[in-house]
């Protein structure tokens, strides 16, 4: 009966334990930036869309109240991120390509304009990861 009981507060320990241990290892891929005007003062309250052309996923998210934006938890892929505020042209920014757990920082600086003007801007995301000093490697089987 002793063994048991024991054999079963040690089981119960080791369950409790390994989800603190795993809690703390999620992968953390992410857009994250944040959104100016031209002058750089910040701009609040502006909506950031992070959409996955191959996948469909879409994630919408707002600028806080110092300009700042986190899109997180996402797959690793191809994304877009399309950014817009009341009295600013929206931007759109394609080809941004996430390798796991990478945090890719794209910010936004805004010109006032009509809701009827996109500013779109084509290019490839440096994978040089400034946010965090976490290593990661990608093993590409092509």
């Amino acid at each position: 009966m002793r063994i048991r009981s024991f054999f079963l507060a040690v089981l119960l320990f080791s369950i409790g334990t390994c989800h603190l241990l795993l809690h703390g290892q999620s992968l953390d891929t992410s857009i994250l930036g944040t959104a100016t005007d031209s002058s750089g003062a910040v701009l609040p309250d502006a909506t950031v869309t992070v959409a996955s052309p191959t996948t469909g996923l879409k994630k919408i998210a707002m600028t806080g109240s110092e300009g700042q934006y986190a899109i997180r938890y996402l797959a690793p892929g191809t994304y877009e991120v399309t950014i817009s505020a009341q009295g600013f042209a929206p931007q759109r920014r394609t080809g941004i390509v996430l390798e796991l757990n990478q945090q890719s920082k794209i910010d936004f600086v805004l010109s006032a304009g009509g809701s009827e003007q996109t500013v779109q801007v084509e290019g490839r995301q440096a994978l040089l990861q400034s946010e965090n000093a976490a290593l990661g490697a990608v093993i590409d089987s092509a």
